[in-house]
C-alpha cells in the first residue's frame, strides 16, 4: 500500500503534513509556493 501511494501521489505520506505546512506558510508570505517549498527536488544554490 505505502509503495502505491508514492507511485501515484509521488511522495511518502509523512510527508503530507510536512508539504501542507510549507504550502500554508509560503502563502502567507505572499510568495508563490514553489517545487522547492513543496519538497520536490533539490534546494538550488545561489
Amino acid at each position: 500500500n505505502i509503495s502505491l501511494g508514492v507511485e501515484i501521489n509521488g511522495h511518502w505520506p509523512w510527508e503530507e503534513t510536512r508539504m501542507a505546512r510549507e504550502k500554508a506558510r509560503a502563502a502567507s508570505d505572499g510568495s508563490p509556493a514553489t517545487a522547492e517549498a513543496a519538497g520536490c527536488g533539490t534546494p538550488r544554490k545561489g
